[in-house]
Formats: structure tokens, C-alpha cells, sequence
């Protein structure tokens, strides 16, 4: 009896979200990440050094505005983790590239230059639009 062997089709290279496109962003997403953790890991090791009081009042004040810096680093790199963690699980769930609003394709120069986009062009400004509009009322 012969053995029946199924073969994949070949995805067409210019097929949006191919299986060489989702693995050009995962690698990309992936050194994002490994980046990400490092440069984390430097800020909460810088921010232990800090613990030891300044000896005057005009360092305390340097000591605390570089804390303070450090701190805002600290939140905006967590902030980045976790938006390279989400778009590493749309990859995995079928859903990157997609906007997250219309549906429609991100579009590869897009993602290109901002792997972690999750809206068009058009959503992601009339987002902005609208988020100017709520500031000003």
C-alpha cells in the first residue's frame, strides 16, 4: 500500500502575512524584546546604586531627579515589553498585521517601520484626532 503524502501549496510570495513575513517580524519583535529586557535590567540595576543617600541637600535633589528619570525609563521600557509580548501573541494567534479596529491590512511598509502597529494609517489618526479633540473639551 502506498503512502500518502499531502504536500503544503506554496504560499505566494506576495500573499499579505505569509509564513515569510510573520517569520521577518517575529525575529524582528524577538531582538526588540531581547533589547528591551536588557535595557531594563541596566535601569532597575542602575536604580538599586541609588539607594544610598546623597550626603547634601543640592545632591539629594540631583539623586532624586535622576531617580525620577530612571523611574519614567523604567515605566516607558515596561510599557514596551508589554506591547512586544501582545504583538508576539497576535503573530501567534493568527492575528498580526490585522487592524485591531477595521480588520484591514496594517500593510507591510508599515509594519516594517513600526512592527508593534495595531491600527491603518487612517484609524490611527482619526484615533489621534479624536484623542486631541477629547483634550481640548
Amino acid at each position: 500500500m502506498a503512502k500518502m503524502t499531502t504536500r503544503k501549496k506554496p504560499v505566494p510570495v506576495d500573499e499579505y502575512m505569509n509564513t515569510s513575513h510573520l517569520g521577518e517580524f517575529k525575529s524582528s519583535l524577538l531582538r526588540m524584546r531581547e533589547v528591551c529586557l536588557q535595557d531594563l535590567a541596566n535601569a532597575h540595576d542602575d536604580a538599586i546604586e541609588d539607594r544610598v543617600p546623597a550626603p547634601d541637600d543640592v545632591d539629594r535633589s540631583d539623586q532624586r531627579m535622576e531617580m525620577e528619570s530612571r523611574a519614567r525609563t523604567i515605566e516607558r521600557l515596561s510599557y514596551l515589553k508589554r506591547e512586544i509580548d501582545s504583538a508576539l501573541r497576535r503573530i501567534e494567534e493568527g492575528e498580526f498585521g490585522y487592524c485591531e479596529e477595521s480588520g484591514d491590512e496594517i500593510g507591510l511598509p508599515r509594519l516594517r517601520a513600526n512592527p508593534l502597529a495595531r491600527y491603518t494609517i487612517e484609524v490611527q489618526s482619526r484615533r489621534e484626532h479624536m484623542g486631541r479633540l477629547k483634550a481640548v473639551a
